[in-house]
């Protein structure tokens, strides 16, 4: 083969390495990209947020107990780093498979000797007064018994009647105290939002047998 030669098939043998589907290159999901979920403003890829649990987690203290609620609405969810988003996804797939927005509650105690909780006492609406849960389906064995252990956290998974958006508003109660900070969250959600479709529209798409560069 004349050094011609050689180097055109060593230059076609590269292509096909940088197309073959075991490829996977920084920063792109490994595997399939999940459809899309969709708000108001049309699809939120899949892979490409950032923010923390934290970022989309309202945390409110009644007495000697600390309530964590995150909503696991699917368009929310991927605006989390992709680990957490996998994490949360699971868990909303695993509560709704149909589509209904769950959220998530966790629940702890630093007092010694424990505390009493009532699982009914977490409130959540996003327009008009507060609704009970409709459904709670618990996580951890010791849910609904009423009682909470010392550093032992309790978790479970609460589905509210009405019609709840946390894109529009989201205000929560547990026992006497109340939460409208997820109001002062939505610019920055607002924002990550439109982070994430410029990551995706910008970097790289999947399709099912290899990756492309744009």
């Amino acid at each position: 083969m004349t050094p011609i030669a050689r180097r055109g098939a060593l230059g076609r043998l590269a292509l096909v390495a940088l197309l073959a589907p075991t490829g996977c290159m920084a920063g792109v999901p490994a595997g399939p990209v999940p459809a899309a979920a969709t708000d108001a403003d049309g699809p939120i890829p899949s892979g490409y947020g950032t923010l923390r649990q934290d970022d989309i987690t309202i945390e409110l203290v009644d007495g000697p107990v600390r309530v964590r609620i995150t909503p696991l609405e699917s368009s929310l969810i991927r605006l989390t780093a992709p680990d957490t988003e996998q994490r949360l996804r699971a868990l909303r797939e695993r509560a709704a498979p149909d589509g209904a927005v769950w959220f998530l509650v966790s629940v702890q105690t630093e007092a010694p000797g424990g505390a009493d909780f009532d699982p009914m006492a977490v409130e959540a609406a996003s327009v008009g007064i507060p609704q009970r849960p409709a459904e709670i389906r618990g996580l951890t064995p010791q849910w609904g018994s009423g009682r909470l252990e010392q550093r032992v956290p309790q978790q479970a998974l609460y589905r509210f009647p009405g019609d709840i958006d946390p894109w529009r508003s989201l205000e929560v109660r547990v026992g006497e105290m109340r939460s409208r900070s997820w109001t002062d969250r939505l610019p920055q959600l607002d924002a990550e939002r439109a982070r994430v479709r410029a990551r995706a529209g910008g970097g790289y798409w999947s399709s099912p047998n290899f990756l492309i560069l744009r």
